[in-house]
């Protein structure tokens, strides 16, 4: 329960180490919000690095190499990696409905009108523009890889790896979303048959997103993403001093630093 290694030295060793496969994890969570095919490579005699639901390519310097990427790279185009049933098409509708009811642009309104779950290429069309009349950051519409669904309430979920350096940040999080009223959802009390797809929906549907990077685990940096890509408002912690240096995704974000063991005070000010 403690914290991690404060040698300056170890960290940064630590932190080179994983930098790279925590950054190509952040950017597969943006693959999964933006819809886009996935194809993963690895090793046949090396572990995966991270978890995702996507059946790797596995190398082994064999002639059968190039035929096996081929038929992912094809598999990933014209086939259907994940099979998820459903959609978010009226769920989606009803959310920009309410999103953008009190805009006084007469167009807009005659877009919101115009929506209907009848004819997705029609909403999408309809998205585009309404989104294009917005003033200052515009959202973004995209087709997601799962079907997805909007905040509904006061949630928080908290993305993290499961270590023992991990608790002191989850219960100061869970206690101050005691305090104001949140509910608190964390990954390992919501695991269900599909680990990726209920990690989605909890991502999807809170209102906001405490991550912890510290030691830029691998598993944790698509949940980053993902929130990110949707624009989730996120409390990014670390334990690391400069995590930045090995991970650019968030080199021009704002982290919060904390001591798990003598700051337990000024984390719980922080959450």
């Amino acid at each position: 329960r403690g914290s991690v290694s404060d040698r300056a030295e170890s960290e940064q060793v630590v932190l080179a180490a994983a930098g790279p496969i925590a950054t190509v994890a952040y950017e597969t969570g943006w693959a999964y919000v933006l819809g886009k095919p996935i194809v993963t490579i690895g090793r046949r005699d090396r572990p995966l690095p991270f978890d995702i639901d996507v059946h790797p390519v596995l190398l082994d310097d064999s002639a059968g190499d190039a035929d096996r990427l081929v038929a992912s790279i094809q598999a990933a185009f014209y086939g259907t990696p994940h099979g998820i049933p459903g959609d978010c098409l009226q769920a989606t509708i009803d959310h920009v409905r309410s999103r953008f009811a009190a805009s006084d642009d007469v167009e807009t309104q005659a877009l919101l009108g115009a929506l209907t779950a009848e004819d997705a290429t029609q909403v999408r069309l309809l998205l585009q523009a309404i989104a294009a009349r917005v003033p200052g950051a515009q959202p973004l519409v995209t087709i997601p890889t799962f079907p997805g669904c909007y905040p509904a309430g006061r949630t928080v979920f908290h993305v993290t790896a499961f270590r023992d350096w991990t608790h002191a940040a989850q219960e100061e999080t869970r206690a101050a979303c005691v305090r104001g009223g949140f509910e608190y959802r964390i990954g390992y009390e919501r695991i269900g048959e599909d680990i990726l797809l209920e990690v989605w929906k909890d991502i999807c549907g809170s209102s906001l997103i405490v991550a912890d990077v510290t030691h830029l685990n691998p598993n944790a940096a698509p949940e980053l993403g993902i929130a990110h890509a949707l624009g989730r408002r996120t409390l990014i912690l670390t334990q690391n001093r400069q995590p930045h240096v090995h991970f650019p995704p968030i080199e021009k974000v704002r982290t919060h630093h904390y001591d798990a063991v003598g700051g337990r005070a000024a984390l719980a000010g922080l959450v």
